[in-house]
């Protein structure tokens, strides 16, 4: 069964008379997580940083597998 995701914003007065209409018509619903802000932020800060260092190696290397000749058979 072919099934399509759709993201509704309800008035909190409706919400009850839509879930109630939903769940007659054999639609499954399921609220959608708040957004966290203090959980996004400790994301972010797990995420690591390169080094000049770490760019200057890449530069260096980067022209070496471009660079490559392949022998003919």
């Amino acid at each position: 069964m072919i099934m399509d995701k759709l993201i509704l914003n309800i008035p909190k007065k409706k919400s009850t008379l839509i879930k109630k209409f939903l769940n007659d018509q054999g639609i499954s619903y399921s609220k959608e997580d708040e957004f966290n802000s203090n959980k996004y932020k400790q994301k972010l800060k797990k995420i690591s940083t390169w080094s000049k260092q770490d760019l200057e190696i890449l530069k260096k290397v980067s022209g070496t597998i471009t660079g490559i000749k392949i022998p003919k058979w």
